[in-house]
């Protein structure tokens, strides 16, 4: 169960990471100006300053990151033995 538990925390971290990175590229032209631009993410409409916004995709893929690590943790650690359960 906990590689299935690592894999899950993987593959959901390089998704979250994936899509920051999929919004920031696809709305590269709106962010590089300094007026407020609406974007469109997961049908979520957001108007907001484009500094906020890559503020925003950062700490998605921070969280992303953290959530990769912790499934690999996951999976690298030694499962507890049954004596100690």
């Amino acid at each position: 169960m906990q590689i299935l538990s690592g894999l899950i925390r993987i593959v959901t971290g390089l998704a979250v990471m994936g899509m920051a990175i999929f919004v920031y590229l696809s709305n590269q032209e709106q962010l590089s100006g300094t007026k407020e631009v609406t974007l469109s993410i997961l049908g979520l409409e957001i108007t907001a300053l484009p500094q906020q916004i890559i503020i925003g995709l950062c700490f998605a893929g921070v969280a992303g990151l953290v959530i990769e690590l912790l499934g690999v943790w996951t999976l690298m650690r030694k499962p507890a033995s049954a004596q100690n359960v």
